[in-house]
């Protein structure tokens, strides 16, 4: 505003702020550009309240999940409006929102890490203990007497 103050933006603490924000978040938007709107709080007392509230650092990893589907979405639209030109950059940019999803989605949108296990897991069984009572078994095994 010229020659006056400059508007102020909401509080963190704010309920209205912060549903406007997780809003936009989940359409897509980045926190840095959320935070720019007037209806959000800054980007510094999202932070700022994140590091101290662990449940509002959840609720907002949440809205950050949802985001990632919503922009996800995108990259095939991304793909399909590639040129021969720009494709390099479009792949780039595609790349960089699946690292992104694969980082605050990794339920979702993360590497499947798969473990096989090689060899073999050996048992000795002497006698055969479902048909002979437990101490008849015992005995032919050198069991308790």
């Amino acid at each position: 505003m010229p020659g006056g103050r400059s508007p102020t933006k909401p509080s963190a603490m704010d309920r209205a702020a912060i549903d406007a924000l997780c809003g936009h978040l989940i359409g897509g938007m980045s926190m840095t550009r959320a935070c720019e709107l007037p209806e959000c709080p800054s980007k510094v007392a999202v932070y700022a309240r994140m590091a101290a509230d662990a449940e509002f650092k959840t609720f907002i990893a949440r809205a950050r999940e949802a985001q990632q589907h919503a922009m996800i979405d995108e990259t095939v639209d991304m793909a399909d409006q590639a040129t021969p030109e720009d494709w390099q950059a479009v792949k780039l940019r595609i790349w960089a929102r699946q690292w992104r999803a694969a980082k605050l989605a990794p339920r979702d949108y993360g590497e499947r890490i798969t473990q096989e296990h090689t060899g073999s897991v050996g048992f000795v069984m002497y006698g055969e203990p479902e048909k002979a009572s437990t101490q008849e078994w015992a005995e032919t095994n050198g069991g308790a007497e």
